[in-house]
């Protein structure tokens, strides 16, 4: 269902203004300290090191074995050509989130998903497993295997009894994971034991809400939108739901755009039978 015109031209502008403050915020970061961001501690962790908190700051390193393992390979390589793999990655998922976009939605998308890139994190990844996790399912593994609870949106399958879709979602994370397993059992224990350890995630980042807490919330907005065909309400409740929110966590919203017109396959099936039969009708 699409925003009210209003509505949808106030959600534009919220994106513009914040995405331009948290960009202002991720440069001065980057340019006053020594803190190289999220992709550095992607790569500085090591199999010795992770989920052993072995630096401050080593316990935000919260994803699974199987994105572990993944940075294992790619840290290979010198930081400065990590750096910029990871940062050309993420600025072609935010280019596709903005393409995919409809053209009044392309520079807020492009802005308020400006700030993970700048950080390196992995919202605008996230925002791309969202979009297209309503075509292809199993991109929800990528959700479950990482930051985890953002992943309450998959309630909107359950609320629609879209089962196969949750299966699929749900399958390939299991396969996933029983790979990643196989390839280094003893990591997962421990990142049970760190999942659970950060269960409150309200020490760290703002506001200072335990995520616990947040999940209701988060999972009422994913009811609503599978209720009344809002696809956009599952970025934004993922924003809700994220273990520990950051000013760059608000770069998720960067699915609003692509979902902001976007209607499930039964509303436009039904649609087209409308009009079909509206045509077909005889005038009187």
């Amino acid at each position: 269902m699409r925003l009210p015109k209003l509505s949808e031209r106030a959600a534009r502008s919220g994106l513009l203004i914040t995405g331009v403050i948290c960009s202002v915020i991720a440069v001065l970061l980057n340019v006053t300290s020594y803190w190289y961001g999220d992709a550095h501690l992607y790569w500085l962790v090591g199999p010795a090191q992770v989920y052993t908190g072995w630096f401050p700051g080593a316990h935000n390193y919260a994803y699974s074995p199987a994105f572990a393992e993944v940075m294992f390979v790619l840290r290979q390589q010198p930081w400065p050509t990590f750096s910029a793999m990871w940062t050309a990655l993420q600025f072609a998922a935010l280019l596709w989130l903005m393409r995919s976009s409809p053209p009044r939605w392309r520079l807020p998308v492009l802005v308020i998903g400006l700030p993970d890139v700048l950080i390196g994190n992995i919202h605008v990844l996230l925002a791309v497993a969202i979009v297209l996790g309503f075509r292809y399912a199993g991109t929800w593994a990528f959700v479950l295997l990482t930051k985890v609870t953002p992943a309450v949106g998959l309630l909107w399958f359950v609320v629609r009894r879209e089962w196969r879709s949750l299966s699929v979602a749900l399958g390939t994370t299991l396969a996933v994971a029983l790979v990643a397993y196989l390839v280094a059992p003893d990591l997962w224990p421990r990142w049970i034991e760190i999942l659970w350890q950060n269960r409150d995630a309200a020490s760290i980042g703002f506001p200072y809400v335990p995520v616990l807490w947040r999940l209701p919330i988060a999972a009422i907005i994913v009811v609503w939108g599978a209720l009344t065909d809002r696809r956009w309400a599952i970025p934004v409740a993922g924003v809700v739901a994220v273990p520990n929110f950051w000013f760059q966590s608000l770069s998720l919203l960067a699915a609003i755009g692509p979902l902001a017109e976007q209607a499930p396959a039964q509303a436009l099936a039904s649609k087209a039978l409308e009009r079909s039969a509206t045509t077909a009708a005889p005038s009187s």
